[in-house]
């Protein structure tokens, strides 16, 4: 489960708004004139781009500072003062950095903002009541790229520096009478633990929580800091632990399911959640704060609990407890509140049985988005941005079950249609994947209840706007952010940049001493501080220069555009594979009940309901892979098993066919689909050309190319890459048996870079030089990150960073002149499994590059069946052979012996 960066950070936005509204009427709190220009403002930020985006960010950055200065006057000895200070506290929390952070997300620099944040709290002294937005911030953001690892270095180094203060003494942060570095080290141990729970590891995030909650009672008793409560704290104690334990009950749901959660995990969350009701009602008892924001804690505390009790499974109880929740609210500006908590009783009203009462509190919750989007208020324009779709998704889940199938089909393409229009209008693809993760389930659902309606044309459709989704998600921020091909103007002036900046942290930041010497510039800390937020916004100007100027020249533009395209329903491709002759393409649809299978080919797509459940493909998918690596010999079982499963129920559709192209989904993607044994016990690697494919854009694009010709030069060349880093000799023998073998050709030729030679930045160079290279030869290490797949890489010479040739590197170079690359390395074709239907690895990579053919492994390879293999594979290939036949032919010499040997290399293009 990824942390929902956006909903985040707009959500204390929200928070901000309404604070500022709430407190803004009365006499003591700002000028409500302010407050009013803000609402104004930030309406006018949802359509505003460009230049007229930054000035209202300028003015609105003003206003914060303004209302912050008329705070500090307020006299903080009254109840009501000292209310309307937090709540000014809270806002400028918000608008303080965060207008900024919007803004970047909104243009997808995601990154840009973490190195900023860094940067700011690594090289430069921080005033103390900015650092927790630092760290607040970036450790989100890190957690938003999937950066599990960088998040959990970002948030101890947090902690860290909370212990030290705290050491010192130092205790007293943000508002006057809240002791906020106990709350900040309280935030930063929920990064924490979610980082951890991002990377499978339960018990240390559980363990985190713990001393959470430890760490919450040892303030509250603690008599150095009781008094300090009699004063509200922070508005997000309220939902700190629930934002800590719900991720993790997730991820245990994900990895071991519903009962799990119920048996072992509920008790100790529900644990979790009495100890913060104690604090809050002990907190209570002793006079502390206003009755209005207690009673907003006790809200916030009921939803969230609510959530975690549905995550697992426990509806009844959870419907009980929302059900506590004071729904009937006075105040309009106060009606997007209530939508979540809707959300939330909808969905257990569902889970309970109760559908009438579901659908009916859904088209109320619909009412009120409709109103929300006529007032404007800054609050509902917010939530509405990304939970429009939400309602009519779950009217349709509702619908579905009771069988009125085309009702569902009509909420589910309503929920669709809202999310193209998010899609359409947020530039970021970090963002929308973060806050909209739960949106697949709308595609999948909406696919199976259209071949259930006998409709396969529609549902082949739906299936590709679902890939296009998930391929924006994944690439389109890499492919717009390109360097290499920048105007030598742009480029020298993003150099001096970047030397100012260097030379800026070179600098020494203490304050000028009067007659003191010193090799090292002097500037005080503030004028620092100035300089490299100056540098670092002209460096993001420069970028946005650069991406306007090429964006009609890139490759790479028209790629995502034609993605897009299939998004919003304007173009589709998979008709190109409906009338295709030559090639039979099979879609798996697996990932949820009831599963099936569309044979697409001929002018016909073929739909069959598969007999058994995703639960059982999956469970015999893994016995049979397992099998298959360990090289055992019980592997014949379940491979059989899986025939039966997958492709008995097509036989008739696909046996006289050559060649197939398959479509995985979910757990079939780690699967061997050669030494799948079909009923006569042949592997289907000796009966088919077998080619795994993904996009349907990039499927029908390499189709045109064959029909075309294809674009094989008359000489073409092969670069291979060998034993890189040194640490694999016998791949050097591979490079020069290749190298032999392409010298006996009378068509091939080949260059060979072994060792050091095999740098990156040459490479580079080399590759961008069109139509010099046909094919690529990678026998080097192929690292996968599981947690973040385009920061997976193969290994060059360079013992640094700069030797990691990255997911988000190989997929944004236009290799389109290339026909082949083999990654003759260990799990090449293994990735994460993205929202879509692919996976994201490093052969997926060189396909998003243009490569029309790419071989690569699904598991470790001994380098004596490696070697036989590729020799006979070029072999084939130097004499005349294309390259889907090659794989074939020596795949088949092979499968005498155990398929561990031969079934890792896959195909992945067109067979």
């Amino acid at each position: 489960m990824r942390k929902n960066l956006l909903k985040h950070v707009l959500a204390i936005f929200v928070f901000a708004c309404f604070s500022l509204n709430a407190f803004g009427q009365g006499s003591l709190g700002p000028d409500p004139k302010l407050i009013q220009r803000m609402n104004e403002l930030g309406i006018k930020m949802q359509k505003a781009t460009g230049d007229e985006k930054v000035k209202l960010i300028k003015e609105l950055m003003k206003i914060s500072e303004e209302i912050t200065k008329q705070a500090n006057k307020i006299n903080p000895s009254s109840s009501k003062s000292s209310n309307t200070s937090t709540g000014v506290s809270a806002a400028k929390a918000a608008v303080y950095e965060l207008f900024f952070l919007i803004e970047r997300v909104a243009q997808g620099k995601v990154e840009d903002i973490v190195e900023y944040w860094l940067r700011e709290i690594e090289g430069l002294e921080v005033p103390k009541e900015k650092l927790q937005h630092f760290y607040n911030a970036s450790t989100w953001l890190a957690i938003s790229l999937h950066d599990a690892k960088r998040a959990m270095k970002v948030a101890q180094s947090g902690i860290d520096q909370c212990d030290a203060r705290l050491k010192k003494g130092d205790r007293d942060w943000i508002a006057q009478g809240d002791d906020g570095i106990f709350f900040q080290k309280l935030g930063l141990m929920r990064a924490k633990a979610l980082a951890f729970s991002l990377q499978d590891k339960m018990d240390e995030a559980k363990e985190t929580i713990d001393e959470m909650a430890n760490l919450a009672w040892s303030y509250f008793i603690d008599p150095n800091t009781k008094s300090r409560w009699l004063s509200p704290m922070s508005w997000g104690f309220a939902t700190l632990f629930q934002q800590g334990v719900f991720p993790i009950l997730e991820s245990v749901q994900r990895i071991h399911g519903e009962e799990e959660v119920a048996a072992n995990w509920l008790p100790w969350a529900e644990s979790i959640l009495a100890s913060e009701a104690l604090i809050l009602s002990a907190f209570q008892k002793v006079g502390g704060g206003d009755k209005t924001i207690l009673d907003n804690y006790q809200n916030m505390f009921l939803q969230g609990k609510a959530q975690i009790l549905l995550s697992a499974g426990n509806a009844a109880k959870a419907l009980e407890t929302i059900n506590k929740y004071p729904f009937e609210r006075k105040d309009p500006k106060l009606e997007p509140y209530v939508m979540y908590p809707m959300m939330i009783k909808a969905r257990a009203l569902s889970k309970s049985g109760q559908n009438e009462q579901a659908l009916k509190l859904l088209s109320n919750l619909e009412l009120l988005f409709q109103s929300q989007e006529k007032s404007k208020s800054i609050g509902g324009l917010l939530l509405i941005g990304y939970s429009r779709w939400w309602p009519t998704m779950m009217s349709g889940e509702i619908l579905e079950k009771e069988r009125k199938f085309g009702e569902a089909i009509k909420a589910y393409q309503k929920s669709a249609g809202c999310l193209k229009k998010l899609y359409n209008s947020i530039k970021s693809s970090a963002a929308r994947r973060e806050y909209i993760k739960e949106s697949d389930k709308v595609y999948s659902r909406l696919v199976r209840l259209q071949l259930e309606a006998g409709k396969p044309q529609e549902a082949l459709q739906t299936v590709e706007e679902a890939q296009s989704k998930a391929m924006l998600d994944l690439f389109e921020d890499v492919y717009n952010r390109s360097r290499k091909d920048w105007p030598e103007d742009l480029k020298k002036r993003r150099q001096k940049i970047k030397s100012d900046l260097d030379n800026l942290e070179s600098t020494d930041g203490a304050k000028p001493t009067p007659g003191g010497k010193s090799r090292s510039i002097q500037v005080s800390p503030d004028e620092k501080r100035a300089k490299s937020q100056k540098l670092m916004e002209d460096l993001s100007n420069l970028e946005d220069e650069a991406e306007n100027r090429g964006r009609e020249s890139s490759s790479k533009a028209s790629t995502t555009d034609s993605w897009r395209k299939s998004l919003l329903g304007e173009q589709y491709f998979g008709k190109n594979l409906v009338h295709n002759n030559d090639i039979t393409t099979i879609l798996f649809l697996v990932k949820e009940d009831p599963c099936w299978a569309m044979v697409i080919g001929n002018g016909k797509i073929i739909p069959v309901k598969l007999a058994a459940d995703s639960t059982k493909i999956r469970s015999v998918a893994n016995k049979f892979r397992k099998a298959v690596v360990a090289g055992r010999d019980d592997w014949q079982k379940p491979s059989s098993e899986l025939y039966q499963h997958l492709f008995q129920p097509i036989w008739e559709q696909i046996k006289d066919r050559e060649r197939l192209m398959i479509f995985p989904e979910g757990i079939l993607w780690y699967v061997p689909f050669g030494a799948i044994l079909d009923q006569e016990q042949k592997p289907l690697a000796s009966r088919f050309r077998l080619g795994i494919a993904s996009g349907m854009n990039l499927m029908t694009n390499f189709i045109s190319m064959e029909k075309g010709g294809g674009k094989r030069p008359s000489k073409p060349k092969l670069l291979v890459l060998a034993n890189p880093d040194g640490s694999l000799p016998n791949a050097q023998i591979e490079g020069k048996s290749i190298a032999e073998l392409a010298g006996k050709s009378s068509d091939w030729s080949s260059e060979v870079w072994e060792g050091e030679k095999a740098k990156k930045s040459e490479f580079l160079r080399e590759v961008e030089q069109k139509d010099k290279y046909f094919g690529l030869h990678f026998a080097t290490h192929g690292v996968l990150d599981d947690l973040n797949p385009l920061h997976s890489f193969l290994v060059f010479s360079e013992k640094d960073d700069t030797g990691q040739f990255k997911v988000s590197e190989i997929s944004h170079l236009n290799l389109s002149n290339m026909g082949l690359a083999v990654l003759s390395a260990c799990n090449t074709a293994m990735g994460a499994i993205s929202g879509g239907n692919e996976v994201v690895g490093i052969q997926s990579a060189f396909q998003e590059a243009g490569v029309t053919s790419v071989i690569a492994s699904l598991w470790e390879v001994s380098d004596e069946s490696t070697a036989k293999l590729m020799g006979t594979f070029y072999e084939n290939l130097f004499q005349g052979k294309n390259i889907p036949e090659s794989l074939p032919i020596a795949i088949r010499g092979m499968t005498n012996q155990h398929p561990s040997k031969w079934a890792p290399f896959q195909l992945y293009g067109l067979p």
